[in-house]
């Protein structure tokens, strides 16, 4: 199993992110779409390179990337402060202390760490629709 299967079957388990996402919680790409539903996705896959080099042992050390598509609601909420919030979520997750070890699916992780803060970005074909991007090093053993 690869990094972001391992992290969505981890991701899965949590019942404030089942919630939050119904069933849109992808792997690779964003399938659906988004504008004009009120509702948000989420999009996890392997960042470019690896996080850091390893010459000491057969531990790996990929990036993962956390892409959060968040459409306005019908409110007017605000689309991107509503996907600052449900990253909130993801981040309580992916972002653990050091001492860290436990099976994501049947992948041993034994370090989760925040490589970049949350940034917003719009799109560029859905106006209504936020994206919010951040980047995890994972670190596998």
């Amino acid at each position: 199993m690869d990094i972001t299967g391992a992290v969505w079957h981890r991701l899965v388990t949590e019942p404030d992110i089942v919630a939050a996402l119904d069933t849109r919680l992808y792997r690779h790409r964003l399938p659906v779409v988004i504008e004009g539903t009120g509702m948000a996705a989420a999009v996890l896959s392997a960042a470019q390179g690896w996080t850091t080099a390893n010459r000491h042992n057969t531990a790996e050390f990929p990036k993962l990337r956390l892409e959060i598509y968040q459409d306005s609601s019908p409110n007017n909420r605000d689309a991107e402060d509503r996907a600052h919030d449900l990253w909130k979520l993801f981040d309580r997750i992916l972002h653990v202390p050091t001492g860290f070890a436990a099976h994501w699916g049947d992948v041993r992780v034994i370090g989760s760490h925040r490589l970049t803060q949350p940034e917003c970005f719009p799109v560029t074909d859905a106006e209504s629709v936020a994206l919010l991007v951040s980047d995890y090093a994972i670190t596998l053993g």
